[in-house]
């Protein structure tokens, strides 16, 4: 009958232990190479070119693999790396992953000829506590192990404690924690794996950790004896070694940030958001920079290879310092000397930007308010007073003019309820005299035409200007710089105390004046009033295009809006108002008038706002005489010998009975040659273009009746054909109609 394994002993004393603890360094590395390979644990590795189903080992004393005639090959590191040839020379297969595998597996096997064995057991012990069928011989078998030692391995598995999802991260973990000098964490992942089922390799590093984390405590301990016996640079050694032990340990770590040290220091700059840090330091770095404060410490940058760092982070209103530990490289992360320390700094940004302004008897101030801030404490000096304020900013008022200066500190609240105070921000401020305010302000026509008086009362001791300000002008009683105000035209400058002035604004102004007192450049806005002096109506003309019809015509009075004619006729008054627009697109006004004489007025149009209006004078006036029309008509010789052509003319007066002499112009017939057969010469064009053939006075035209003239051409010393023409002229020409026959009628051939 064969012998099996354990035979002699019985199955519980058969298997040894099961490992807890895979024991290699980066095992989670390791087992994500398998999985890129679709291996269910290490020792699959070992039939690359094997059915999964005729896969056959051994692991219950050593690791062996089934080789053909059921021989049994123990696994070593050759044995690795023919298989990885094997591995390699497959089609299709992943040979990063195969490479970087087999090396690690190769790596564990030099460190510790039965690491390979240990992996598998580990792998097996989680596989079968999960297989559907439980740990149970068949499970076994089903993952490759030679079904001799099924049982033994089933009943192992059942004995040993199931491994939480945290605890198996530890176990993976353990090792590199070790190695890398994190005791904190090897502690804690000893804690996470709990009962190590006999796993004698484990229990003897978690020994390890333990002994090693109480000498961390005694090198402490015996530092800070050191330091009290005055040996600070033998303390601080000790504390470095002991952080060098124990890398992620809080008590070296704390023993350090309060080691003092005359080297260079980290300066600090607060921002209104962040903290600046800059240091220099006698040896390259990396450096890992932490925070500490009263209640804990905390890393801002592991491993830092600037020399300069922005800490965004810091709590609000507590006190804190910074230390920078230079460490032995990027991937060591021990510390290799004493570290760099800043001077004590509260995170307490002050006030932004701050400006200031005054104005009567009082400062205002403004800031740009730090993010956090939950409060402002303001004090003015001298006297100490406090002064109530916003979070971004202050008016002080009743203050006397003289200088003062305000200290404005930020509070802060902290995480733990305690109020902290910013280290503060002084301001200088002047408050300056400020005039008196001008009480009332007259304006009064003066004797001479077009002058005026501004008659004011107030702002004694400052001087007055009267200033042409607009319409968006700061209200009464502002207080301002004079160089604040918008646009505007100085009219006059006086000292206030005088109390009137005389001006002289020029015609056609419409302005409004505002009494300002100034003092040093410094203004009282006072009371306005709109003034307007409109411009007369100059160069009025009217004459009539109709009967019933006149035109009139003026030069536009200055900037006025609107010009208002009135005229009288039979006994009626009239008025028509024009815009400046309408008189310009229409080449003047024309209106409706009767036959009879007409006199005209013409004055600008004050604005209905004004306040005080200086009147230009009675207006432009104008007369136009009453319609009078001469009409005259050539009349043919009759065909008898010496007879000659006859000019008739009619006086025509439709609003006079008793017609005087002179009222009619001095009518002239004017004759000119020069035309052709087929053409008839040209009109004359003016009274001189021509020969004068018929000149009468407006006497001899008479009172209505015709008058019948006749004419010689042959006087003319010019040869037909002829064309005659009529001209008025005189000083009544421009206001009486002259109505000629047509054209054809004063042509004389």
């Amino acid at each position: 009958m064969p012998q099996h394994f354990g035979h002699l002993l019985g199955l519980p004393a058969a298997v040894p232990p099961l490992p807890a603890a895979p024991l290699v360094p980066r095992a989670d590395e390791l087992f994500a190479h398998q999985s890129r390979l679709k291996l269910r644990h290490a020792a699959d590795a070992l039939f690359p070119d094997t059915p999964v189903n005729s896969r056959r080992f051994r692991v219950l004393d050593g690791l062996h693999r089934s080789e053909r005639g059921r021989h049994w090959r123990a696994v070593n590191r050759r044995t690795l790396t023919e298989t990885k040839d094997i591995w390699l020379a497959l089609p299709g297969i992943d040979r990063s992953a195969v490479t970087a595998l087999f090396t690690r597996y190769d790596q564990a096997l030099a460190a510790d000829p039965m690491a390979l064995r240990r992996i598998v057991l580990y792998e097996l012990t989680a596989l079968i506590q999960q297989h559907p069928r439980g740990c149970a011989p068949e499970a076994a078998r089903e993952f490759g192990v030679d079904p001799d030692e099924c049982e033994a391995l089933a009943f192992a598995v059942r004995r040993r404690p199931r491994l939480t999802p945290e605890g198996r991260a530890a176990a993976e973990g353990i090792v590199d924690a070790w190695q890398g000098g994190r005791l904190r964490r090897a502690g804690a992942h000893a804690t996470r794996i709990g009962d190590t089922g006999g796993d004698q390799r484990l229990d003897a590093l978690v020994r390890k950790i333990t002994q090693r984390r109480a000498a961390v405590l005694a090198s402490l301990a015996e530092a800070d004896r050191l330091e009290r016996a005055g040996q600070r640079a033998e303390a601080g050694a000790l504390r470095v070694r002991a952080a060098r032990t124990a890398v992620d340990e809080n008590a070296p770590l704390a023993a350090l940030l309060r080691t003092p040290h005359d080297g260079p220091r980290i300066t600090t700059r607060i921002r209104p958001d962040a903290i600046d840090l800059e240091w220099s330091g006698d040896t390259a770095g990396p450096y890992r920079l932490v925070r500490a404060s009263s209640r804990r410490w905390t890393v801002l940058a592991p491993a830092l290879d600037a020399t300069a760092f922005t800490d965004t982070s810091a709590p609000l209103g507590e006190r804190v310092h910074y230390a920078v530990l230079p460490l032995e490289g990027p991937q060591d992360p021990r510390i290799r000397e004493l570290p760099l320390h800043s001077a004590p700094v509260v995170f307490a940004p002050d006030i932004g930007e701050p400006r200031t302004t005054d104005a009567r008897a009082r400062i205002t101030a403004a800031w740009e308010p730090p993010p956090g801030a939950d409060g402002v404490s303001v004090t003015r000096d001298p006297g100490g007073h406090e002064v109530t304020a916003a979070l971004d900013g202050f008016t002080d008022t009743d203050l006397a003019p003289g200088d003062y200066r305000y200290t404005i500190r930020c509070r802060y609240r902290t995480a733990t309820g305690d109020e902290g105070l910013s280290t503060g921000t002084t301001l200088s401020a002047t408050v300056h005299p400020w005039p008196e305010p001008i009480t009332s302000l007259d304006i009064r026509p003066a004797g001479d035409t077009g002058a005026v008086h501004a008659v004011w009362s107030g702002g004694w001791g400052s001087e007055l200007l009267l200033l042409n300000l607009p319409s968006h002008a700061p209200a009464e009683g502002s207080d301002l710089l004079l160089d604040e105000l918008p646009a505007y035209r100085t009219v006059a400058s006086v000292r206030s105390a005088r109390g009137s002035t005389e001006l002289r604004p020029p015609r056609g102004t419409r302005t409004r004046l505002t009494a300002v007192s100034v003092v040093d450049g410094r203004a009282r806005i006072g009371p306005s009033i709109q003034l307007e002096l409109p411009a007369p109506v100059e160069r009025l003309t009217v004459r009539r295009e109709a009967p019933d019809q006149a035109h009139l015509a003026f030069d536009w009075p200055g900037d006025a809006a609107r010009v208002q004619v009135s005229w009288e006729q039979y006994g009626d008054h009239h008025q028509q108002t024009i815009t400046k627009s309408a008189y310009l697109t229409r080449g003047g006004l024309r209106l409706e008038v009767g036959t009879a004489a007409v006199r005209f007025r013409a004055e600008a149009v004050v604005l209905a706002d004004a306040d005080v209006v200086i009147p230009a004078g009675a207006g432009a006036t104008v007369e136009l005489p009453p319609y009078r029309a001469i009409s005259y008509d050539l009349v043919k010789p009759a065909w008898r010998a010496g007879s000659r052509r006859r000019v008739v003319l009619r006086a025509e007066y439709p609003n006079r009975t008793d017609p005087t002499e002179g009222d009619l112009p001095e009518f002239v017939l004017v004759a000119r040659s020069g035309g052709t057969k087929k053409l008839p010469p040209p009109r004359p064009r003016n009274p001189e273009d021509g020969v004068t053939v018929l000149r009468l006075s407006g006497a001899e035209i008479g009172d209505g009746d015709p008058v019948q003239r006749e004419i010689d051409l042959a006087t003319t010393g010019e040869s037909a054909p002829y064309t005659l023409r009529a001209f008025l002229l005189g000083p009544h020409a421009d206001c009486t109609r002259l109505k000629e026959p047509p054209h054809e009628r004063l042509v004389v051939r």
